[in-house]
């Protein structure tokens, strides 16, 4: 066909022609952002985003990716920590989302991906401050009334000793 090519070199108009064969790869897929960071709570299951995409899309570009019943995502171990590794494992589909066609890309070749697990909240006892007069400090004397526990995971051996808390800060 015709193109039209520009000179920098005043004077020229230049023409081409003839043909040339254009191969258009599909992109390669990640399982980035396929699986949601969780607050610790004692199992390795990971779970999937509730819109999950994939890494490596072309920016405006979307598709759906429908797990199968056998799809599992794993963490490799239940303990907190940033970027650990999930693998995924079972069947899935990739299919045409509002603006992009799975056809083309290919699905990721790793079966694994990173997530984070964040540390769960304990509440350790009750506090009581004792009052005292204005001294600039943050600084307050308290005592423990009780060395109780909520929010631990079933099945994770904790404790507490608040025996020797004898001091906290307060908000200045």
């Amino acid at each position: 066909g015709t193109g039209n090519v520009y000179s920098v070199h005043n004077g020229y108009d230049l023409t081409v022609s003839g043909t040339a064969t254009l191969t258009i790869t599909p992109r390669a897929l990640t399982f980035t952002g396929l699986v949601q960071d969780k607050v610790y709570d004692g199992t390795r299951t990971a779970t999937l985003g509730s819109a999950p995409q994939l890494g490596g899309l072309v920016e405006g570009e979307d598709l759906s990716f429908v797990p199968g019943n056998d799809f599992a995502a794993l963490f490799s171990s239940k303990t907190v920590g940033t970027g650990k590794t999930v693998t995924l494992s079972g069947g899935y589909t990739l299919g045409d989302g509002a603006r992009g066609l799975a056809s083309n890309y290919t699905a990721p070749s790793t079966l694994s991906t990173t997530a984070s697990i964040t540390p769960a909240t304990l509440t350790a006892g009750s506090f009581t401050a004792t009052n005292r007069a204005y001294d600039g400090s943050v600084l307050v004397a308290v005592s423990a009334s009780s060395s109780t526990l909520s929010g631990v995971v079933a099945g994770d051996d904790v404790a507490v000793d608040l025996s020797t808390v004898s001091t906290g800060t307060v908000a200045d």
